[in-house]
């Protein structure tokens, strides 16, 4: 017996929705990859810019700031409330990049 409550699952979009909500201070990409278990990358960038999207139609605002090499410094060029992970810098090749940073305006 449940108590008239029931068990809720939150899909992944509703646990980013949430995490951004709620940010005080900013946070890279990676952190929020690493907070999401089993999920693979890719499919959780498509959730991030999903989420944004939806939040911004809510009145909310983001800053994204943009992926930098972290052996040449390369910065990569900023979009507009939407978040990408290079895999390697078009300057120096490298593939130490760090991720793209979201904060709550």
């Amino acid at each position: 017996m449940n108590n008239g409550k029931e068990d809720t699952v939150k899909t992944t979009r509703e646990e980013i929705i949430e995490l951004l909500t709620g940010l005080e201070e900013p946070i890279s990409i990676d952190v929020i990859i690493k907070s999401m278990r089993d999920m693979r990358p890719e499919n959780l960038v498509d959730d991030i810019n999903h989420a944004l999207k939806s939040l911004k139609t809510k009145g909310m605002k983001f800053k994204i700031h943009p992926a930098v090499c972290r052996k040449c410094n390369f910065t990569f060029k900023p979009l507009k409330l939407e978040v990408k992970i290079p895999t390697k810098c078009p300057e120096c090749k490298s593939e130490l990049i760090n991720a793209p940073i979201i904060q709550k305006k």
